[in-house]
């Protein structure tokens, strides 16, 4: 008794420092106050820029969010101003309260209690889920939803749900798929759930969860999603390609290696982690849990969206799934025991294969998170700071492409006015035509493989003009240089 007692709190202690150590550091990352880099720039432009009907609209600068995430950050912004931290404050609030759902969620998978502790560990200190807390995009939500939604319907008696419930059920994920894009794939996982259990009896409740959900649904997928989605297409494909399973062996690969590299990030033992999610997600189904039996069926319903071309996994896209993932990886901690001496060798053999794969979760790193560059995507604002001590009303920032968004949220925020700016490639096709005098700023931030645009805009000012550079600084990813261009 006196044991169960002193392992009862050891095990209480241990989570306890495990929650504090995981709000720790999603708090210290975000007090560093990293600069935006694009995309955080660019939807902070759109939720500056527009009322809260506007926010409906496509959004500019190939950006989209889910409406209701869009209008919680523009009240947090007419309450406490324009700055990073007031625009991020909302993805840490998910991500801490993502840290205590997680937990109830482990508690019901996970039967063992150094399962559960493994778990919200490799939980709390997981690269991508810290990053997403504190950057300005819906991400930490949308992964709270998925968590949240698993632990509702979990909590539902399938057998005896009235239709009250069951349009309850269609409204609130309305409300869910306004603030989480993935939302229809996890109720389609229910559903799916539902017919399994239910046959037959199940087409009533089905039909009153979706007349609600589609009712409200709909309009908004069609006239807000759509029109986003393809002009994000357009843009963005290359990228999300990958995202997609096409039934070619190494396109399976690289879609396996980019999901298992997202999810565990330094973790680079590929065999022992597809090992372990594979048997996990065999004692999850043996299990015979409805809370696994869903969690299942939310990973396949996301995998055959990735096959039919519908939403990809890809990256921050896929960072709903990451608890998931991680909990059947854990899973297999489960089957561990030392009643007798074949099953302590088993333990044995099992727990040294675990600590083999997640070797790199170390002190080192951890450390990483200790340093202030450890998330940076350029330094935006530091530069246009710098620019901001140098400019003249007459000088002319050119920035890349990437760089629009950041140039003009940072020009805004250091009230640099009346100073004129455009786009590198459409400057260099003028010629420059438009500067009769003065500086020319370059300004990219973020990515900096435009260098042969820098080389062919300082050819172009030097055919053009008596241009000399006066100040260059490049760091981080990010540069600035300022030519004088005077005509000759």
């Amino acid at each position: 008794m006196q044991k169960k007692a002193i392992l009862g709190k050891f095990f209480n202690t241990s989570l306890v420092l495990i929650f504090l150590f995981g709000v720790f550091l999603r708090i210290k990352t975000f007090l560093y106050n990293r600069s935006f880099w694009c995309d955080e720039a660019a939807l902070a432009l759109n939720i500056t820029d527009r009322g809260f009907l506007e926010l409906l609209k496509p959004l500019d600068y190939i950006q989209c969010a889910p409406y209701l995430f869009s209008v919680l950050s523009k009240v947090m912004i007419n309450l406490f101003g324009i700055k990073e931290l007031v625009f991020r404050t909302l993805p840490l609030l998910f991500g801490i309260l993502s840290i205590f759902a997680f937990y109830f969620l482990s508690k019901r998978i996970l039967n063992k209690k150094w399962s559960i502790l493994a778990a919200n560990l490799l939980f709390a200190i997981n690269f991508e889920i810290v990053y997403y807390s504190q950057e300005f995009k819906q991400y930490s939500l949308e992964m709270l939803v998925a968590i949240l939604s698993v632990l509702y319907f979990s909590s539902i008696d399938v057998k005896n749900i009235t239709y009250k419930k069951c349009v309850f059920t269609g409204l609130l994920f309305f409300v869910f798929f306004l603030v989480s894009m993935p939302t229809p794939l996890i109720l389609g996982a229910y559903i799916l759930y539902l017919i399994y259990r239910n046959k037959k009896e199940s087409l009533r409740q089905v039909f009153y969860i979706l007349v609600p959900f589609c009712l409200l649904a709909l309009p908004y997928y069609l006239f807000y999603l759509i029109p986003s989605k393809e002009e994000m297409l357009i843009f963005c494909s290359y990228l999300w390609d990958v995202g997609y399973i096409v039934p070619k062996l190494d396109s399976i690969k690289t879609f396996v290696l980019n999901l298992l590299n997202f999810t565990f990030f330094s973790c680079k033992n590929y065999i022992l982690l597809i090992m372990f999610i594979t048997f996990g997600a065999f004692l999850t189904y043996k299990d015979k849990k409805k809370v696994g039996g869903i969690m299942l069926l939310i990973l396949l319903a996301a995998f055959l969206a990735a096959v039919l071309y519908m939403y990809p996994i890809y990256h921050r896209l896929g960072l709903y799934l990451v608890p998931f993932l991680i909990l059947l990886a854990i899973k297999p901690l489960d089957t561990c025991s030392v009643k007798d001496f074949k099953s302590a060798i088993y333990t044995a053999v099992l727990v040294l294969a675990f600590i083999f794969c997640f070797r790199t979760y170390n002190i080192s790193y951890i450390s990483e998170f200790f340093n202030p560059t450890v998330f940076n995507r350029g330094i935006s604002r530091e530069m246009m700071d710098i620019i901001k001590d140098k400019i003249s009303s007459n000088d002319f920032i050119v920035y890349n492409s990437l760089s629009e968004s950041t140039c003009i949220y940072y020009q805004r925020r250091f009230n640099i006015e009346n100073v004129r700016h455009g786009e590198l490639s459409l400057m260099l096709d003028r010629g420059f035509k438009n500067i009769t005098d003065g500086n020319i700023w370059l300004y990219f931030t973020y990515w900096d493989q435009d260098k042969e645009y820098i080389d062919k805009a300082l050819k172009l000012a030097k055919d053009k003009s008596s241009a000399k550079i006066l100040f260059e600084k490049r760091e981080l990813g990010s540069y600035i240089l300022k030519v004088d261009f005077k005509p000759q």
